[in-house]
């Protein structure tokens, strides 16, 4: 199974979280939009109207976010994620994806592609299309804690990448607190995927608190949640999210590189996952005391020319007593690999909790 994406799209993500939440085996395919490749004559040929995401299952080729959600849920999710035989919850679902690809690609969609991607759209009729629709789902969630039957359900995937990502076309979400505790419903899902610009809601990574446990002084058990809580931001790849675990004043040393402060880490990172597509990370334990810990790393990336790399690094950490990052020390390898070499397969996002260590793998 190959996924036609694009790292930024909420459509695609929708996609992906389904994907992860279903256990499937699928690869990657990152399209290039720097060459206009959505546009391409073998692209037109899977998707004719140049858009991602789009789904090749063995063949048969699916387009649009809403009908691949319908496949999968369909085709391997059971009566669990598509209930054949009860006319009603069908029929609410379909409305839900309905409203995704009307009232939120018009609203909140199109203010983030407005003021993220630069596109020309009526503003106002945005904002007022944005303001009903977050109203009249702030209210559903009143009475149930998902969209349909109180289960979740792919009309809660579908609707919430644009949710998610409002803040990036300038929504205030801070009114609608009963959607932003249903983002951290799914947040909070074993198998969750995160994407780059969504700012989790989730119970512990809520990007408005200034303390990140575990604290100092660390333990054993401590000091590995730590790392792969730092590995799990990481793999999301979203700048915002893994600048807030470093004080303000963070100083660094990456390669050749010298951050300081949050905003530099932030524009570091931001170039980072733009030039590594594909990225993929595992971090682990190598020593702790006090406030610091040791750790040692690998990663897996390809540039834009399709080249992958596996990277090797060490990196020291220490913390103030608030459990933030306040100097960061990382020295790193990269060794160019063939695509057949690569060990790190799994779908973009945090690593699954059952994939083998560094250890295990013998990196």
């Amino acid at each position: 199974m190959k996924l036609y994406n694009i790292a930024k799209s909420g459509n695609c993500h929708k996609v992906r979280l389904l994907l992860s939440l279903l256990d499937l085996d699928y690869v990657t395919y990152d399209l290039d939009l720097t060459q206009h490749e959505q546009s391409s004559p073998d692209y037109l040929a899977i998707n004719p109207f140049a858009q991602a995401p789009a789904l090749d299952d063995e063949g048969v080729i699916i387009r649009d976010s809403q009908a691949i959600l319908v496949y999968l849920a369909s085709q391997y999710g059971g009566e669990q994620w598509w209930p054949q035989h009860n006319a009603v919850l069908l029929a609410e679902i379909t409305a839900w994806l309905s409203t995704a690809a009307n009232e939120v690609a018009h609203g909140p969609a199109r203010l983030r592609a407005h003021y993220l991607f630069g596109r020309k759209i009526e503003i106002n009729f945005a904002v007022e299309t944005t303001k009903k629709v977050l109203t009249i789902i702030n209210q559903h969630l009143t009475k149930q804690h998902w969209l349909v039957d109180n289960k979740l359900s792919i009309a809660d995937l579908a609707i919430y990448p644009y949710l998610a990502l409002a803040h990036e076309g300038k929504v205030d979400m801070s009114p609608y607190h009963q959607i932003n505790e249903w983002c951290g419903r799914i947040e909070s899902l074993p198998q969750y995927v995160a994407m780059p610009g969504i700012k989790l809601n989730n119970e512990y990574e809520n990007i408005m608190t200034e303390t990140k446990p575990p604290l100092p002084p660390f333990d054993e058990a401590s000091a590995i949640k730590k790392v792969r809580m730092a590995e799990d931001a990481w793999n999301s790849r979203d700048p915002d999210r893994v600048a807030q675990v470093y004080t303000e004043d963070t100083l660094w040393r990456n390669r050749a590189e010298f951050p300081k402060g949050r905003e530099q880490v932030r524009a570091f990172l931001t170039r980072k996952w733009n030039k590594e597509l594909e990225y993929r990370l595992i971090k682990e334990l190598w020593a702790y005391t006090d406030n610091r810990i040791a750790v040692r790393f690998a990663y897996e990336w390809r540039d834009d020319s399709g080249q992958w790399y596996r990277a090797y690094g060490n990196e020291n950490w220490e913390f103030n007593a608030q459990g933030l990052m306040q100097r960061r020390f990382a020295s790193i390898n990269d060794m160019p690999i063939n695509e057949t070499e690569r060990l790190f397969h799994w779908p973009l996002g945090k690593r699954p909790d059952d994939h083998a260590s560094l250890s295990e793998l013998g990196l």
